[in-house]
Protein backbone atom coordinates (compact mmCIF):
# COMPACT_ATOMS: atom_id res chain seq x y z
CA UNK A 1 0.00 0.00 0.00
CA UNK A 2 1.41 3.38 -0.81
CA UNK A 3 1.55 6.37 1.90
CA UNK A 4 -1.34 8.15 0.26
CA UNK A 5 -3.62 4.93 0.37
CA UNK A 6 -2.54 4.70 4.24
CA UNK A 7 -2.84 7.95 5.39
CA UNK A 8 -6.25 7.95 4.02
CA UNK A 9 -7.69 4.93 5.44
CA UNK A 10 -5.85 5.73 8.72
CA UNK A 11 -7.87 9.05 7.98
CA UNK A 12 -10.92 7.33 7.70
CA UNK A 13 -10.60 5.11 10.79
CA UNK A 14 -9.82 7.41 13.37
CA UNK A 15 -12.39 9.93 12.39
CA UNK A 16 -15.07 7.48 11.13
CA UNK A 17 -16.00 8.93 7.80
CA UNK A 18 -16.19 6.01 5.88
CA UNK A 19 -15.81 2.24 7.43
CA UNK A 20 -12.60 0.19 7.11
CA UNK A 21 -12.89 -3.32 7.93
CA UNK A 22 -10.93 -5.47 9.88
CA UNK A 23 -9.32 -7.26 7.23
CA UNK A 24 -8.34 -3.65 6.40
CA UNK A 25 -6.53 -2.34 9.01
CA UNK A 26 -5.10 -5.80 9.89
CA UNK A 27 -3.52 -5.78 6.41
CA UNK A 28 -1.90 -2.24 6.65
CA UNK A 29 -1.13 -1.72 10.07
CA UNK A 30 1.34 -3.92 12.54
CA UNK A 31 -0.04 -5.34 16.02
CA UNK A 32 1.67 -5.03 19.42
CA UNK A 33 2.24 -7.88 21.70
CA UNK A 34 -0.71 -6.55 23.49
CA UNK A 35 -2.85 -5.49 21.00
CA UNK A 36 -4.14 -5.66 17.73
CA UNK A 37 -3.77 -3.17 14.67
CA UNK A 38 -7.73 -2.64 15.16
CA UNK A 39 -7.06 -2.37 18.89
CA UNK A 40 -4.37 0.02 18.29
CA UNK A 41 -6.15 2.05 15.46
CA UNK A 42 -8.94 2.59 18.02
CA UNK A 43 -6.96 4.21 20.20
CA UNK A 44 -6.54 6.95 18.09
CA UNK A 45 -9.74 6.88 16.98
CA UNK A 46 -10.70 7.32 20.46
CA UNK A 47 -8.89 10.14 21.22
CA UNK A 48 -10.18 11.80 18.19
CA UNK A 49 -13.43 11.97 19.85
CA UNK A 50 -11.84 12.66 23.30
CA UNK A 51 -9.93 16.11 22.17
CA UNK A 52 -12.60 17.43 20.26
CA UNK A 53 -14.91 16.90 23.22
CA UNK A 54 -12.56 18.72 25.24
CA UNK A 55 -12.42 21.54 22.99
CA UNK A 56 -16.15 21.68 22.87
CA UNK A 57 -16.19 21.95 26.86
CA UNK A 58 -13.49 24.62 27.20
CA UNK A 59 -16.33 26.96 25.47
CA UNK A 60 -19.53 25.28 26.41
CA UNK A 61 -18.10 24.84 30.21
CA UNK A 62 -21.42 25.79 32.30
CA UNK A 63 -23.63 23.64 29.64
CA UNK A 64 -21.34 21.04 30.44
CA UNK A 65 -21.59 21.16 34.03
CA UNK A 66 -25.45 21.37 33.84
CA UNK A 67 -26.14 17.91 31.57
CA UNK A 68 -23.17 16.50 33.59
CA UNK A 69 -20.28 14.23 31.92
CA UNK A 70 -21.86 11.67 30.11
CA UNK A 71 -25.06 13.26 28.98
CA UNK A 72 -22.45 16.20 27.79
CA UNK A 73 -19.78 13.45 26.00
CA UNK A 74 -22.95 11.56 24.25
CA UNK A 75 -24.31 15.17 22.87
CA UNK A 76 -20.55 16.16 21.82
CA UNK A 77 -20.10 13.08 19.57
CA UNK A 78 -23.21 13.14 18.01
CA UNK A 79 -22.45 16.57 17.14
CA UNK A 80 -18.81 16.09 15.96
CA UNK A 81 -19.85 12.95 13.37
CA UNK A 82 -22.86 15.05 12.48
CA UNK A 83 -20.39 18.36 11.99
CA UNK A 84 -16.97 17.46 11.56
CA UNK A 85 -14.51 20.04 12.02
CA UNK A 86 -14.12 21.84 8.63
CA UNK A 87 -11.35 24.46 10.34
CA UNK A 88 -7.71 23.97 11.04
CA UNK A 89 -8.38 26.35 14.58
CA UNK A 90 -10.07 23.35 16.89
CA UNK A 91 -11.88 27.02 18.48
CA UNK A 92 -13.94 26.97 15.70
CA UNK A 93 -15.47 23.54 16.33
CA UNK A 94 -18.67 24.71 18.27
CA UNK A 95 -20.07 27.46 15.64
CA UNK A 96 -22.89 25.14 14.88
CA UNK A 97 -23.18 23.49 18.31
CA UNK A 98 -25.74 26.21 19.79
CA UNK A 99 -28.44 25.42 16.65
CA UNK A 100 -27.46 21.55 17.49
CA UNK A 101 -28.37 21.73 21.22
CA UNK A 102 -31.44 23.75 20.43
CA UNK A 103 -32.41 21.06 17.78
CA UNK A 104 -31.54 18.04 20.56
CA UNK A 105 -33.83 19.81 23.38
CA UNK A 106 -36.53 21.47 21.81
CA UNK A 107 -38.44 21.07 25.23
CA UNK A 108 -35.90 22.76 27.26
CA UNK A 109 -35.14 26.41 25.34
CA UNK A 110 -32.77 27.28 27.99
CA UNK A 111 -30.39 24.40 26.98
CA UNK A 112 -30.07 26.33 23.38
CA UNK A 113 -29.99 29.80 25.21
CA UNK A 114 -26.78 28.86 27.38
CA UNK A 115 -25.04 27.54 24.23
CA UNK A 116 -25.50 30.43 22.41
CA UNK A 117 -24.46 32.68 25.25
CA UNK A 118 -21.53 30.96 26.05
CA UNK A 119 -20.45 30.91 21.89
CA UNK A 120 -21.14 34.34 22.23
CA UNK A 121 -18.03 34.83 25.00
CA UNK A 122 -15.71 32.18 23.18
CA UNK A 123 -15.87 34.51 19.55
CA UNK A 124 -15.61 37.63 22.07
CA UNK A 125 -12.45 36.67 23.78
CA UNK A 126 -10.65 35.73 20.40
CA UNK A 127 -11.87 39.12 18.56
CA UNK A 128 -9.03 41.70 18.23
Amino acid sequence: MKLDETQALFYRVVTGTAPASPEEIEACFLPSPELSAAERTQIYADMYVWRQVDALREDFGKLAALLGDDRFYALCEAYVREHPSEHPDLGQLGRHFAGFVRARFGDRPELGDLATLEWARAVVFFEA
